[in-house]
């Protein structure tokens, strides 16, 4: 027989409760039952749509507004979306051209989940949508990007059967200007 020195120190009257608690399935019901309760949390303060569009209206202006500086990566553009969420920007500051354009060439809409909502703008550039805000926990975080707007719309092209890129300028012989005669390169030949 194998010798145990702690042989008698077992804890011989221990309930059912703690020994459920301190078994491998006792720590995953445990686990499953936080989750459960994050969940119903989460269910329960979802935004509503008015917050939502709202607020994603309003980062839409900021990032309108924001447009003229310099963002060189996804960095910039990821602190940008995080600082909208503390600030906000009046209807009267942005170039009301701007806005009447937003307004005809996008549509916002919103998209519930189970835990969470997602808002997407929808326009002829991206007509399946992008994601630009999500709204959570009764927060609405920002994903927008400027590149997710459509604000300007021109003609592709002109006529029907006109090419989309033009292969090269038509050549005006009255406008040629004479560049003189080539250079003789035989002396140079093969040598580099």
């Amino acid at each position: 027989m194998i010798h145990q020195p702690d042989r008698g120190t077992y804890n011989k009257n221990a309930g059912l409760l703690e020994q459920f608690y301190h078994s491998c399935l006792g720590k995953l019901a445990l686990a499953a039952v936080a989750v459960g309760v994050l969940a119903l949390i989460a269910m329960l303060t979802i935004p509503s749509d008015e917050k939502i569009s709202l607020e994603t209206m309003d980062n839409v202006r900021e990032c309108i507004l924001q447009n003229d500086t310099v963002q060189s990566d996804q960095i910039d553009n990821t602190l940008s979306n995080v600082m909208r969420m503390f600030t906000s920007v009046p209807e009267e500051a942005i170039d009301k051209d701007l806005a009447k354009a937003f307004e005809k060439y996008n549509s916002l809409k919103i998209y519930h989940h189970t835990l969470y909502s997602t808002a997407y703008i929808h326009n002829n550039f991206r007509p399946e949508g992008s994601r630009v805000a999500i709204g959570i926990l009764g927060m609405v975080i920002p994903t927008v990007n400027y590149s997710d707007l459509l604000l300007r719309s021109t003609v592709i092209r002109h006529e029907k059967n006109d090419p989309l890129i033009q292969s090269a300028p038509p050549v005006n012989k009255e406008d040629d200007d004479d560049m003189g005669e080539a250079p003789d390169l035989t002396p140079f030949k093969g040598k580099y």
